[in-house]
């Protein structure tokens, strides 16, 4: 885990270059003036990035610390997958999952993009290869008003800032452990990965039972099967002695 005081841009090296594969790094920002567009200056030399205030402030904070983050990993022939992306008042907290490789360096990379800003509507969307600048944006300002109305923004990670499957697993922790402090911000984290509202998460062993990483299922005991188990093991113990 990263928590330096402001950036941790001048971390990011050594921690990539010593974290094995599939390990999780953690990394805190609080240069808070820099990530929300309060020092576009400081913003383009710790971040290389060129971004301005908008109504998303906080996503473009995100996504450009995931940017600053993936390109330390490729420059260590590694990728990243981002688990999970806080953005508050005072700080920035980033979780990538380290996957070794250069194949994986280049796969996260392609996912760097520049992003198109409306300066009139707000519409925002990644530019791709190729395309102007006007004609990316779903938006007819750039017809209908005067001067220039789009601007790029970036370059910022463009793939997602969640993992449900990983944030399911840490509320299922969290309740097994009794661990009520977090479960508010997980189950907040879960809403925004899924685009629903707390009243729509499912509470209980349903909920927690669907716990899909990569294309994996983490299955988890139930209390039934543990006894039975539990069971079944005393019974084999007994016969052999």
């Amino acid at each position: 885990h990263l928590d330096p005081f402001g950036t941790a841009v001048n971390y990011l090296d050594a921690a990539f270059r010593n974290i094995r594969n599939l390990g999780i790094i953690s990394v805190t920002s609080t240069d808070t003036s820099s990530l929300y567009s309060k020092s576009p200056n400081v913003t383009l030399r710790h971040y290389g990035c060129h971004i301005i205030r908008t109504e998303y402030y906080k996503e473009l904070a995100a996504r450009m610390v995931v940017d600053t983050v993936s390109r330390a990993a490729a420059r260590c022939n590694k990728g990243i997958e981002v688990l999970l992306a806080v953005a508050l008042e005072h700080f920035v907290l980033v979780v990538v999952r380290v996957l070794r490789g250069p194949t994986q360096a280049d796969e996260s990379t392609k996912k760097l993009r520049k992003l198109v800003h409306c300066q009139w509507c707000e519409e925002r969307v990644f530019l791709k290869k190729g395309n102007m600048v006007d004609e990316t944006l779903p938006c007819n300002c750039h017809g209908s008003m005067p001067g220039k109305t789009a601007v790029q923004l970036g370059p910022l990670w463009s793939g997602p800032l969640f993992n449900t499957g990983f944030l399911r697993r840490m509320l299922s922790a969290a309740v097994k452990h009794s661990m009520d402090d977090i479960q508010p911000l997980v189950k907040t984290l879960i809403c925004e990965s899924d685009c629903t509202t707390l009243k729509s998460l499912v509470h209980g062993s349903s909920a927690l039972s669907n716990q899909v990483e990569c294309g994996v299922v983490i299955k988890t005991l139930k209390s039934g099967e543990e006894s039975g188990q539990a069971e079944q093991s005393g019974e084999s113990v007994a016969a052999e002695g």
